[in-house]
């Protein structure tokens, strides 16, 4: 046993709760607020990418503890695959390892769980990055963005500095 390891992973099973909730909270905002239509449609791509990539920890990370509750909900999962016409059960039998539950089962889900799925997350999350200021339809650039809010802070700042001249200079003062 490692000194921690009870609390560090407690607190990774419990962020990643988290994380699916506040990934449904975000969705749910985008879709009030329309931020999936032009121009930001491949913004919203990219995350429901991002989501997939999400759910995806998720499932394989649900089997890592190796207890009934992990085995079962693989098996409905797999079991789920194996309904995708015509190559559903080669699919399956590729994600499991062959026709049992057992090491190849946990070793693949492992690799996708702390190797394949973190780097596809990263990747996506760099292409969101840099692509902001490449890709049309993307976020809009955050030069863009600044600027706007320069615009703005002038604009307020404009309506300042006129209010304070009317408090300083009465309006007799004006008159003559």
């Amino acid at each position: 046993q490692i000194g921690g390891g009870g609390f560090l992973r407690g607190v990774h099973h419990y962020m990643a709760q988290a994380m699916i909730v506040l990934l449904v909270l975000h969705l749910m905002q985008v879709m009030i607020d329309g931020a999936y239509r032009a121009p930001r449609e491949l913004n919203f791509w990219f995350g429901i990418a991002l989501m997939g990539v999400t759910l995806a920890l998720s499932l394989t990370g649900y089997l890592l503890p190796w207890d009934q509750k992990g085995y079962w909900a693989t098996a409905v999962a797999t079991n789920l695959v194996a309904e995708v016409p015509l190559i559903g059960p080669a699919l399956q039998n590729i994600v499991v390892g062959g026709v049992e539950y057992g090491h190849h089962t946990i070793t693949r889900f492992f690799a996708l769980h702390a190797g394949i799925l973190p780097a596809a997350l990263i990747a996506l999350v760099i292409l969101l990055i840099f692509g902001a200021k490449r890709l049309p339809g993307l976020a809009r650039g955050l030069g863009q963005g600044i600027r706007e809010f320069k615009g703005a802070v002038d604009g307020v700042k404009d309506e300042l500095s006129d209010v304070q001249e009317s408090i300083e200079t009465p309006e007799e003062d004006k008159k003559s």
